[in-house]
């Protein structure tokens, strides 16, 4: 029996050797595409993980380094009948400046101890205050506040506070709120609203009957759909007749 010519021997042999190697590569192929396929699935967790960190740092950034609202009173008020006139002190407490866009108030007498809801918008029926400047000019537009600094603005009742309400007041048979919303944006672009109600002492002190404050993660060009969803309506300008009969009070 004879065997195979030696070119073709060496032939046969140099095809098994490819097929052999042919198959070693389609292995480690298909082990580096596992193996690509894994990374990739572990990059993708690590990522996400990262970017829930980095929202995490983000929030907590801003929650530390931000600028913060304090509402207050500044002055004691006067019973006297006219258009209610109050003082208000706003301070940035926190360590960034703030951008305040809106700045809205109420003043309401009811039966009921508790203070009116939240984010109430203003009914027409003369409760809601106008806000201007000491000055006289109404606040219009954009205000930056920066850190340890305030300001000051005054708002008249559009309604005139009658003898009989004023009384009530006083006698406890009716119990007066004023409610103050402020709108102002961080550096970061996050929408702020802080909201105080104060109760009304026949003594004529404010008393902070509820304080909040709600973050708004709308981009700051919605403001103005923000402040209209919130507050609603229109206050009519105040005229120079009830300017000069609204009730002031003391410094």
């Amino acid at each position: 029996m004879t065997g195979k010519p030696r070119g073709q021997q060496e032939k046969t042999d140099r095809d098994l050797i490819m097929a052999r190697w042919t198959g070693v590569v389609g292995i480690f192929t298909a082990a580096l595409a596992v193996i690509s396929l894994v990374t990739a699935v572990i990059f993708w967790r690590q990522l996400s993980v990262m970017q829930g960190q980095l929202d995490i740092t983000k929030r907590a950034l801003v929650a530390v380094e931000r600028p913060i609202l304090l509402l207050t009173m500044n002055s004691a008020f006067v019973f006297e009948a006219g258009h209610p006139r109050f003082e208000i002190k706003i301070q940035n407490v926190g360590k960034q400046i703030g951008l305040i866009t809106g700045v809205t108030a109420s003043f309401v007498s009811q039966d009921d101890t508790i203070p009116p809801p939240p984010s109430q918008p203003f009914k027409d029926d003369g409760s809601a205050c106008v806000i201007h400047t000491g000055d006289g000019h109404y606040m219009i537009g954009e205000t930056v506040i920066v850190p340890n600094d305030s300001i000051i603005v005054y708002c008249n009742r559009q309604r005139i506070a009658t003898t009989s309400e004023l009384q009530g007041i006083l006698d406890r048979v009716l119990f007066g709120f004023v409610s103050i919303s402020v709108i102002y944006s961080d550096p970061i672009g996050f929408t702020r609203i802080a909201e105080v109600k104060f109760l009304i002492r026949p003594s004529g002190q404010f008393v902070r009957a509820f304080d909040t404050e709600s973050v708004i993660e709308f981009p700051a060009s919605d403001q103005a759909e923000i402040q209209r969803q919130l507050f609603g309506g229109t206050l009519r300008t105040e005229t120079d007749n009830e300017k000069k009969s609204g009730a002031h009070i003391s410094h």
